[in-house]
């Protein structure tokens, strides 16, 4: 049996340059790891692979990328004709939930970096690298799941461009609380990035890669007193105009004292940086009065600091 960590994610910055011929959209972010995880479990099956989860309104079947995280590595391991559904050996997967879905949170992005990692180790019986560099074949799959996913295998704080998947460490936030207020909804990535492409008809496709923005500054600037201005989210415009009550919780973070405050990638969770915990539970107290239904988790920046 293995047992891994599949940690939430919060994007310190996320601007969106334009979008790509591929219908993805270039953007250069800062991710930050969190102590809040889901558990991912990986046991010994004999045939095919079963993923479940503790929490009914997890998707099911190919709909979960744990489940397509496991075809893509079965047949580069066992070959073209290994099928995830009989394919031998297979696996039992189990995830246990506590990061929000349709969040922000990079909560299946990060149960399929988890599931890679436990499956690598027992059909292999090779130890996965902790992080996974990107010379790694588990790097390549990652990238192709989906745009956080190579971040799960990596962790920490990193500056991400392209979809996300072209990553550089950087020193984080390690241990500053982080307050997540989640309203009583969730909201789509596809939708949500369709909202910016309608609120930018005149933005044209890019025709070339641009160059990376430098964003080695964003976390020193968020240490500093300047760290209100250094969080950014070209996401919030159109969701806030769409869900105010989102900014709204926004401005009740910052008003009860987070030295920063943002969306978390497309939503919905909104997160606050607090200085220390007395800070943080002021936060979540007064945040729940905001918006009705919104739930609050207090946790920690994760990783090196």
């Amino acid at each position: 049996m293995r047992s891994v960590k599949a940690r939430a994610k919060i994007n310190l910055y996320l601007a969106i340059r334009g979008r790509r011929p591929d219908g993805y959209h270039w953007v250069d972010t800062v991710y930050q790891s969190l102590e809040l995880c889901d558990d991912v479990t990986v046991l010994p099956r004999r045939s095919g692979v079963v993923v479940t989860a503790d929490d009914p309104a997890a998707p099911k079947g190919p709909d979960n990328l744990a489940f397509r995280a496991s075809a893509v590595l079965g047949r580069m391991l066992f070959g073209p004709d290994w099928e995830p559904c009989e394919g031998r050996p297979g696996a039992a997967v189990h995830i246990v939930k506590r990061i929000p879905m349709q969040a922000g949170l990079g909560g299946g992005s990060a149960d399929a970096s988890a599931t890679l990692l436990g499956l690598w180790e027992m059909w292999t019986g090779e130890p996965a690298p902790r992080p996974v560099s990107p010379s790694h074949p588990l790097w390549s799959i990652a990238a192709g799941l989906g745009a956080d996913v190579p971040f799960g295998l990596l962790g920490g704080c990193a500056i991400g461009h392209g979809r996300g998947e072209l990553l550089t460490p950087l020193p984080g936030l390690a241990g500053t609380p982080v307050v997540l207020a989640f309203p009583p909804f969730g909201l789509s990535t596809a939708a949500v990035y369709q909202w910016w492409d309608e609120d930018h008809p005149g933005v044209p496709a890019l025709a070339d890669t641009p160059a990376p923005a430098d964003l080695t500054g964003v976390v020193a600037a968020l240490r500093s007193s300047k760290g209100l201005f250094a969080t950014r989210n070209d996401l919030e415009p159109v969701v806030f105009a769409r869900y105010p009550a989102l900014e709204a919780l926004k401005t009740a973070m910052l008003a009860n004292g987070a030295w920063a405050a943002a969306m978390s990638g497309s939503g919905s969770t909104v997160f606050a940086l607090a200085r220390n915990d007395r800070v943080a539970a002021e936060i979540a107290r007064d945040v729940t009065r905001v918006v009705p239904g919104t739930k609050v988790i207090i946790t920690r920046a994760w990783g090196e600091a």
